[in-house]
Formats: C-alpha cells, sequence, structure tokens
C-alpha cells in the first residue's frame, strides 16, 4: 500500500508504557478519538492530563468531547 502510515500512541510518561497505539492510513480525528477509547478499555484514564499537539486533530470538538465525557485534561 502506498501513502503514510499514522500512528497516534498514548504513553505514559511515568513509566514509558504504550497504553493505547492506532494505526490509520490518514490523521484524522478519528484517529485520535479511537486512540483514547482503546485507552478506555484498558485503564482506568479518567482525570489523567493527557499532552498532544496543537494540530487540528487534537483541537476538534469531537476530541474535545471525548475528554470532557472523562475528564481528561
Amino acid at each position: 500500500m502506498d501513502g503514510k502510515l499514522c500512528i497516534s500512541p498514548i504513553i505514559d510518561c511515568f513509566n514509558g508504557d504504550i497504553i493505547s497505539l492506532i494505526k490509520r492510513y490518514n490523521m484524522k480525528k478519528e484517529l485520535c478519538i479511537d486512540t483514547v477509547k482503546a485507552a478506555q478499555i484498558r485503564y482506568p484514564i479518567s482525570g489523567v492530563t493527557l499532552h498532544s499537539d496543537r494540530g487540528s486533530q487534537y483541537t476538534s470538538d469531537g476530541f474535545r468531547a471525548i475528554l470532557a465525557a472523562n475528564n481528561i485534561q
């Protein structure tokens, strides 16, 4: 397959563990939203602080809504 493979990881800054990792061939907001959803399945992430860049995916209403719904800063 041609093109770029985009990855969206959530990494625990305490110990470097990869909490969640989703791969897609586009960098739409759903990639980042699905990464948070995958992390929710495995870990209690309510109340955590999530650091990201300021790309449009991370500032989208959809991504911000999932953060707010799960008490994620």
